[in-house]
């Protein structure tokens, strides 16, 4: 369990509108390139993990990024054990976790996973309670980009990622949507496109 010292979230942390980034960074991750900010999270990335984040929905958007790389088998079962564990909930959470060590088992820790870059995001519904919000992500090589929806709820200190029953997301192309349908990541994610 994580004590997060949580920073007061301005009364506009749950406007609607794009997430100001101003501030973020970006560094490699795995195969990911994930944005940080010193306002609105991770706090800690220690071992790996990355957790604490803002009662925010920039927290909330950064939370979805990193989970969401960490959950993964290619990043090898010291991360996404205690990811699956501590930072996710919801129906289907077991049902991943048992997906994700079956996954490990065949490939390894080391398998090419791809290089992803996160592209855009929109929100769907944004509370103090929760969260769900699409992200688009561009795998390298490749022009088609995808869309995966996300569910986050806010346990009292920090952002978990809500796992569906079946255990996981299968990418989709964006229905009937275009690059412009989402607010775009800004900085690091972006740059050369």
């Amino acid at each position: 369990m994580w004590l997060v010292l949580e920073k007061d979230a301005p009364p506009d942390a749950f406007d609607h509108g794009p997430v100001d980034q101003t501030g973020w960074k970006w560094s490699g991750y795995r195969s990911a390139v994930l944005p940080h900010s010193e306002a609105d999270g991770p706090y800690e990335t220690d071992e790996g993990l990355a957790h604490g984040f803002s009662h925010s929905r920039a927290g909330a958007l950064l939370a979805a990024a990193h989970i969401g790389a960490r959950i993964r088998s290619q990043v090898g079962p010291s991360i996404y054990e205690p990811t699956i564990t501590d930072q996710t909930t919801g129906p289907g959470r077991d049902t991943l976790l048992g997906e994700t060590r079956d996954q490990y088992g065949l490939t390894g820790e080391d398998s090419p996973g791809g290089t992803a870059k996160l592209v855009g995001y929109r929100f769907l519904v944004s509370d103090p309670q929760q969260a769900t919000l699409e992200l688009l992500v561009s795998p390298e090589g490749e022009t088609t980009r995808y869309s995966a929806k996300l569910d986050l709820q806010w346990d009292g200190s920090d952002w978990k990622l809500v796992i569906p029953e079946s255990g996981g997301w299968l990418p989709q192309l964006p229905d009937a949507l275009t690059q412009e349908d989402f607010e775009l990541f800004t900085g690091g994610a972006n740059e050369g496109t």
